[in-house]
């Protein structure tokens, strides 16, 4: 959601709102999440301050950014929360999802946008053109 009061300006590109469909097992773990986490902080955040005053609020960038930086020493590569949305992207492909319903799925304008989300190996490429060659062997779709 766009939130115009956020202190470190954070927003959606373009002001958009973007709907997520989740099923009703993740609405849950986001519920215990929420309630085990933020219990006394009222806050519907992803990236929350917890440690200082006023808690509930959420992360500025450059704590988000922190974080990151630390994680990437600890599993010793790098990372960044914008890579949560490739691998959700790439994921989507291996199981089936057109990569029109990715777009739609990741808010892009461009379907070009979405293509440059998705990390597929050569082997899975390769795996998927010899099932869509049987496939069409048999005169399945």
């Amino acid at each position: 959601m766009p939130r115009p009061e956020n202190a470190d300006w954070a927003r959606t590109k373009g002001g958009n709102v973007y709907p997520l469909q989740v099923t009703a097992e993740w609405a849950q773990l986001y519920a215990d999440y929420l309630v085990r986490e933020f219990r006394d902080c009222g806050s519907d955040y992803v990236f929350v301050n917890l440690w200082r005053e006023p808690r509930g609020q959420a992360l500025t960038y450059a704590a988000v950014a922190n974080l990151f930086r630390r994680l990437s020493r600890k599993v010793g590569f790098k990372v960044h929360p914008h890579m949560l949305r490739h691998t959700h992207g790439t994921e989507l492909i291996r199981h089936g999802l057109d990569v029109v319903m990715v777009q739609q799925r990741l808010g892009h304008q461009q379907v070009q946008t979405t293509r440059k989300y998705l990390h597929l190996s050569a082997n899975e490429v390769n795996a998927a053109i010899r099932a869509f060659q049987a496939r069409q062997k048999e005169g399945k779709p």
